[in-house]
């Protein structure tokens, strides 16, 4: 060995160390392994080689030069064009045809000129192969899993430098990494093919899922939720992803047992459970009575049952016009009684063991851990991790690694952390609880983190290393790891992609299966047509519904298939719309069958896509024959319905203009005894008050007072009779003005009184001034009354929101009154109180009842005894008005 060999061995060997961590992110960079080989060729001149060449072995047997690289690029396209004119040959024994043929490496420490002249084809050849000045050259086999799928070639020649027995290890470290990358490549594409097809399958799929109109859903063998549309959905009122991974019981537990539904038996017996009734409260909707036809269908595959395919067609809408018949009869019948009207290694555990147990010796840790990500079939993501170095007992208390301030550059792939003392790190010690290492965790000073990224930018986990001496891990140790990472990156993105492959084509035999078994089974037609209006898919059902044989139905023309009768094909207009615009279109239509009967259709008809791009149109048909039956049905109940109430109408004008008449008479023909009563009263009083004794003129105030309260009562029911019967005017009522200008009234007469008054500004309503005014004095009158035995009264007028609700509000801190009589508290004659205690008649709340109720509000009351009462009540709001548009 000579002095310029042993100075180069010493100046590049941390170089090389770098070569190899930057080549496997090239490596690991990019599927385009042609395009990643020749950036590590470049990479390699003149840090390994003077000249670097790398070839690739064909299918066919031929060998593929994929780069030269060379400091000269005139040198460069001279090796191209020499590979060109004088290609490997099969029968050669020797050099690159050699290695490809035995998987074995060539070694030349010297390249003498002998050599030269048994390996060149003429004089040419040679003299070309003298000029190039080989001195020592290496030609590695890029193998994996003993397969070779080509070499690398490394070339001394101006630099004088000559390769020793040594260097085929770090060489054939590299070899190994580029024919990883290039195994990689191909994983991916089988993988990607495969998925390609599953998509395509997953396309028809989904648009038959998405336009059926009935709800289902898939379940396993194990009764878990695989699959469930839209309509099940909607249906059920809950996601698809709160079904997935759960059982069947777990949702309708109550059903199950009260329509006695064995659904095991379907999978058991291998036979269908068909049409059982099923009827009770939406999920969706607790008030919303829902009816509907279940179907349980074994799915087979190879003669083996995979699963459950539940069939729900709802038949609310058609119980609904039943029952709305029954109904309407049953009113029909009531209104003459009472007169009334009313919804490589592919194992992912040895990879990531394999990769920790190494990067952890080559480190020079005392321990390492590999913390990574693994996705379950249903796509959910967990953390599993391997440990190096230390029993994994060690570790198994301890939680798993948070995105703590230490942790969180490695997790999220911001870069390798390595810390001389992690105690030191001004990071250290800043996360709850533990504030640093739990107790009992192995001792660690020496850290060393590095993140493993896939080619797509994903984090798959890191790689941890532990040293309980500070300054352990050196710029070379974060070079190995760094360069092992990407390399691990590869491996769990292979065996993802293997796993992925195997994952999709299980799923695209399932979704086939179930697919055929699906569209076999249900109840509506289901036809699909190409491009150009062929019919390429066709049901069961559709066959029984047009009265077509299968066979007949392939291949026929649009307007073959749904003929009107009209003598013309369907609107092309609708046609384009679902072709071009992607739109789906529903309605109904008279199609005729085979044998020229008629019968009405509904109908759904939506783009098939595929790659984005419409294929074609699928479309399902349903007979409503039925459903017209009943249709015809309500609308002549509807009719009869109608003319009764016009008939009641008459009847109840009649008693109104009665009522009116019996009022008048109430108010003249009682008034004049009551005034006879007071008048006479006061007489006696003033004439005879010297005669009367005590008790004889407190007998005839008391008839006084008796009878102008009568008169009192009689005013409030006349005025409450007329609230129904007054033409509202609605207008802007401006209610914080309004509550000013009663207050100051009741201040003007009652000034002897201290009230507090606070009074919301701007609150706005629409309604009948004088209605709305007649109740706001109501309650301001009660609130002034109930709190005249307080030293100071305090009444509160404002709005709040309640559930998206303006609420109004009026609110004192008078004598209140005990909840539990609260029902009584808005119906006519009703006091909580005694007249001794606060006056009144019992009308006035009763009054405010009825003109909140006739604006649409409603109105509750709040209070406890001596604490004051809370009267809310709802009104049409300004803003409310506008958007209703009264």
């Amino acid at each position: 060995m000579n002095t310029d060999d042993l100075f180069w061995i010493n100046e590049t060997a941390e170089k090389r160390l770098k070569f190899l961590a930057d080549a496997s992110q090239v490596l690991s960079s990019s599927l385009d392994h042609e395009t990643t080989l020749s950036n590590v060729a470049q990479l390699s001149v003149p840090i390994c080689a003077d000249w670097c060449a790398i070839d690739i072995f064909q299918a066919d047997g031929t060998i593929r030069r994929l780069a030269v690289v060379h400091a000269d690029r005139k040198k460069t396209a001279l090796a191209f064009e020499l590979f060109e004119k004088y290609p490997p040959q099969p029968s050669d024994n020797h050099g690159l045809v050699l290695v490809m043929k035995t998987g074995a490496p060539q070694f030349y420490p010297e390249i003498p000129d002998d050599l030269l002249v048994a390996t060149a084809n003429d004089k040419e050849h040679l003299a070309i192969l003298q000029s190039l000045g080989m001195k020592s050259a290496i030609i590695m086999p890029m193998k994996v899993n003993g397969k070779i799928l080509g070499a690398i070639t490394f070339v001394m020649a101006e630099s004088t430098r000559h390769y020793q027995s040594k260097d085929l290890d770090f060489v054939f470290d590299l070899a190994s990494r580029a024919a990883l990358a290039i195994e990689n490549s191909r994983l991916f594409t089988e993988a990607n093919d495969a998925n390609v097809s599953e998509k395509h399958a997953a396309a028809v799929l989904n648009t038959l899922l998405m336009s059926a109109p009935v709800a289902f859903a898939f379940l396993d063998r194990n009764l878990y939720y695989v699959r469930v549309n839209a309509a099940f959905e909607k249906m059920t009122g809950k996601s698809q992803k709160q079904f997935l991974g759960t059982r069947f019981g777990e949702h309708f537990a109550k059903e199950l047992s009260r329509f006695g539904i064995r659904i095991d038996d379907v999978i058991e017996k291998r036979k269908p459970l068909l049409n059982i009734p099923v009827h009770g409260a939406s999920p969706a909707n607790p008030h919303d009575i829902r009816h509907s036809l279940a179907s349980y269908y074994p799915v087979f595959s190879e003669n083996e049952v995979i699963g459950v395919g539940i069939l729900i067609y709802d038949i609310t809408e058609q119980k609904q016009l039943e029952q709305k018949i029954r109904e309407q009869a049953h009113i029909n019948e009531k209104l003459h009684e009472v007169g009334t009207v009313l919804t490589g290694e592919l194992n992912l555990d040895k990879i990531v063991q394999t990769v920790t147990d190494v990067a952890t010796e080559l480190s020079g840790a005392q321990f390492g851990a590999f913390f990574y990500n693994v996705l379950r079939e249903d796509g959910e993501a967990y953390t599993l991790y391997c440990i190096s170095g230390v029993p994994r007992e060690k570790f198994s208390n301890f939680p798993m690694p948070r995105s703590t301030n230490i942790f969180a550059p490695t997790f999220k792939g911001e870069g390798i952390v390595r810390l001389a003392d992690v105690t030191q790190d001004p990071r250290f010690g800043k996360n709850v609880p533990y504030r640093g290492m739990p107790v009992g965790h192995l001792p660690v000073r020496s850290y060393l983190a590095v993140p493993v990224i896939s080619r797509t930018g994903e984090v798959l986990g890191g790689l941890f290393f532990g040293h309980e001496k500070a300054g352990v891990f050196t710029e070379t140790a974060e070079y190995l790891v760094a360069g092992l990472a990407p390399q691990a990156a590869v491996a769990i993105d292979n065996a993802r992609l293997f796993d992925a492959a195997n994952i999709s084509r299980t799923r695209l035999q399932s979704q086939l299966n179930f697919t055929d078994a699906l569209t076999n089974s249900l109840g509506e037609g289901i036809c699909a047509f190409d491009r150009s209006g062929k019919v390429i898919f066709v049901n069961p059902a559709a066959t029984r519904l047009m009265g077509w044989e299968h066979e007949e139905f392939i291949g026929k023309e649009l307007a073959d298939v749904f003929n009107t009768g009209a003598g013309h094909d369907p609107s092309p207009e609708v046609w384009n719309a679902i072709l071009n615009e992607e739109r789906t279109v529903e309605g109904e239509n008279i199609f005729i069958r085979k044998d020229g009967s008629s019968f009405p259709v509904s109908y759904v008809a939506a783009p098939f896509i595929e790659k984005n791009v419409v294929q074609g149109v699928v479309v399902t048909l349903r007979d409503i024959t039925e459903t017209r039956r009943i249709q015809d049905e309500l609308r002549r109940s509807r009719e009869e319905l109608e003319r009764r109430v016009v008939e009641r109408t008459v009847n109840l004008t009649a008693a109104n203009q009665e009522l009116e008449a019996f009022s008048y008479s109430v108010s003249h023909d009682l008034r004049s005894p009551l005034r006879s009563i007071d008048g006479f009263s006061q007489a006696l009083l003033e004439d005879y008050m010297d005669i009367l004794d005590t008790e004889g003129q407190d007998n005839l105030h008391r008839i006084r007072s008796a009878s102008q309260k009568m008169g009192r009562i009689i005013d409030d029911l006349l005025n409450l009779s007329k609230l129904t019967r007054t033409q509202m005017r609605r207008e802007r009522v401006p209610l914080s003005e309004m509550v000013h200008k009663i207050v100051e009234e009741f201040k003007s007469t009652d000034k002897d009184r201290h009230v507090t008054m606070t009074v919301q500004d701007n609150l706005y309503v629409v309604g009948d001034t004088s209605l709305i005014r007649i109740a706001i004095e109501n309650l301001l009158s009660n609130a002034w009354k109930f709190t005249s035995k307080k030293a100071v009264g305090q009444i509160d007028f404002g709005a709040e929101s309640l559930d998206g609700e303006t609420v109004f509000y009026i609110k004192d801190n008078g004598a209140g009154f005990n909840m539990e009589y609260g029902s009584k508290l808005f119906g006519a004659f009703q006091r909580l109180h005694q007249a001794h205690e606060f006056s009144g008649t019992g009308i006035g709340l009763a009054t405010v009842r009825r003109i909140i109720h006739r604006h649409g509000g409603r109105i509750w009351a709040e209070s406890q005894v001596d604490q004051g009462a809370k009267f809310l009540f709802t009104l049409p709001d300004f803003k409310q008005e506008k958007e209703t548009k009264w």
